[in-house]
């Protein structure tokens, strides 16, 4: 029989803030150490300890074995692993139903109890049930919340990766059609300089000798080794390229210079400070300086003169010709040709630099690029590369 202490523990483990107390008091007086309530979980299909007693159990297996022995006839005695997995007490189940198991742990229980509490066990498990119910809404509300949390991130995430996806495409899109316009103005370029040298030997031929003076050829001479020197010169910057990514542009710009000069009657001086560049900017910067030279070349008069000053905020290219310099309100873009267009790729796009096309105050033109550091990268220490 229960005595009245034992019905009013058992009425106790109701309430959350006795229910250690209480639960220990019920076991010393059923001669058990430890008293524990399991309550079946039916998200998971497994009985768990209810809220207030041990939530951690060791080696959980043999305890879900020993109480569905409990379940499947009533009560149950066997040694369970307690505290821990290395030692073991016995244990004494009691089940109601498959809702409801209580075990006590260690001592020597009472079994004449047993049928009281098989009785009231069911009225325990009710009044834990809703707490143990209330509990868990509360932590799938908290796994809500925090998936909701998580998915609004991961949404925000996504967002962000779709534009800017978007954008690398767009960026994508706008580097082809560049690049799709250099190489139309690259191969027209190149058959200029063919059509020059088509109409070097149609002269010729319109004049009706048989043979060509040796003037004529060497100029068909030095023009063609002007472009070989040229691409020459570049593949070999490409190919230091793989190896180094940097070269200097004086000893670059020192062969470029007298190669143009070969194919003109006109002076040509230059000063280049010696500096250190990205290869892929150097390369710019010889095609920049070829298609200025050229320019010069062919609209201006006199001895032109060629300049790349470094300083501790800038850099800049200057091109001067003694020629009739540009017109009042000149538009480089509105006027460009393809020629133009490439001076204007190569500055402000390759070299992200800022073009002036002025008229020198003492007569003749000017071409000026102005490069901020930061668009050439200088590199503060590096030994030059010397052919």
């Amino acid at each position: 029989m229960l005595t009245a202490k034992c019905l009013a523990d058992i009425a106790a483990l109701a309430n959350p803030t006795d229910r250690t107390g209480s639960a220990t008091r019920l076991a010393h007086r059923f001669g058990a150490e430890t008293l524990v309530v399991f309550l079946k979980d039916h998200e998971v299909g497994l009985l768990l300890p209810a809220p207030g007693f041990v939530q951690s159990l060791p080696d959980g297996n043999a305890w879900q074995t020993f109480l569905a022995k409990c379940v499947q006839q009533s009560s149950y005695t066997d040694l369970l692993p307690w505290p821990n997995t290395h030692t073991t007490c016995s244990g004494l189940g009691i089940a109601a139903s498959d809702e409801v198991v209580l075990v006590l742990l260690g001592g020597n229980p009472h079994h004449e109890a047993m049928e009281a509490l098989t009785i009231l066990l069911p009225l325990v498990g009710a009044s834990l049930r809703g707490e143990y119910e209330a509990r868990m809404a509360t932590v799938r509300a908290a796994m809500e919340r925090d998936a909701a949390a998580q998915a609004a991130t991961l949404m925000k995430a996504l967002d962000t990766a779709h534009r800017d996806l978007q954008r690398a495409f767009q960026e994508i899109g706008e580097l082809n059609t560049q690049l799709q316009r250099l190489i139309v103005e690259t191969h027209h370029r190149v058959k200029n300089h063919l059509q020059v040298l088509g109409a070097m030997v149609d002269m010729q031929l319109i004049g009706g000798e048989e043979s060509l003076p040796a003037e004529e050829f060497r100029r068909i001479q030095t023009y063609i080794r002007t472009l070989s020197d040229i691409h020459d010169l570049l593949t070999q910057i490409s190919k230091a390229g793989h190896l180094a990514e940097t070269a200097a542009v004086k000893p670059v710009l020192d062969r470029l210079i007298p190669t143009l000069q070969k194919t003109v009657d006109r002076e040509v001086r230059y000063h280049f400070d010696d500096v250190v560049l990205p290869v892929k900017k150097v390369t710019s910067l010889i095609f920049l300086t070829s298609e200025l030279i050229s320019n010069a070349i062919k609209h201006g008069r006199g001895r032109i003169e060629v300049s790349f000053v470094v300083d501790e905020v800038t850099a800049a290219l200057l091109v001067d010709d003694d020629g009739p310099g540009f017109p009042e309100g000149f538009d480089p873009h509105a006027a460009a040709n393809t020629g133009l267009g490439l001076i204007l790729s190569f500055a402000e796009h390759d070299l992200r630099g800022e073009i002036r096309f002025e008229r020198r105050v003492a007569g003749g033109g000017r071409v000026e690029v102005i490069f901020p550091h930061e668009a050439l990268t200088l590199p503060t220490q590096h030994n030059p590369i010397e052919d």
